[in-house]
């Protein structure tokens, strides 16, 4: 993984190791790539040593994120929390950021740009992971997002998918003697 992806790795190392910089001015990643490229990989690694360093850290599906989002529109208390994830937490990972929200229901989509544009308010960085490149998040997501996305977020791109190699490894492990 590391020997294909040399320029994502030296990116995303030299974030990790500047996280208290990163903190401060809310600077948060773009990771892209095929499915099993290591995107999701990475973003962990990076939030394990955000709470090492004594940060907030939250992993988060959209799928799940955009689920929270239908409940905050009926339940108050859900919103709330949906809110504090959002702009309270100091390092916060959104994983699969391209699986738009499958219904496009409107009152969720507007929920969504308005917590995304709530965490760029509150300069808290973002980790974004998506099999889509950078330059169509335009057109999945409003055009005031992908401008703040790209005001905050470094791009980060990786390839290949590891997963099949990783099975093998596991297999391999477990049952050869």
């Amino acid at each position: 993984f590391a020997k294909n992806n040399v320029e994502g790795m030296t990116k995303a190392l030299k974030y990790h190791r500047r996280l208290q910089k990163a903190h401060d001015e809310g600077t948060g990643l773009f990771l892209n790539g095929d499915n099993g490229s290591g995107k999701s990989f990475v973003a962990s690694l990076i939030l394990k040593e955000a709470l090492v360093k004594g940060f907030s850290a939250h992993f988060v599906l959209l799928k799940d994120l955009t689920a929270a989002a239908f409940d905050a529109l009926r339940d108050e208390d859900a919103r709330e929390d949906l809110e504090a994830l959002i702009t309270q937490t100091d390092f916060l990972v959104i994983d699969e950021f391209d699986k738009m929200y499958q219904d496009k229901n409107e009152f969720v989509l507007n929920l969504l740009d308005a917590l995304f544009k709530q965490r760029y308010y509150t300069n808290k960085p973002l980790i974004i992971t998506s099999n889509t490149p950078f330059e169509e998040i335009v057109n999945t997501h409003s055009s005031s997002i992908a401008s703040m996305f790209t005001e905050k977020l470094l791009q980060v791109c990786f390839t290949g998918n590891y997963r099949a190699k990783r099975g093998k490894d596991l297999e391999a492990e477990f049952f050869t003697e």
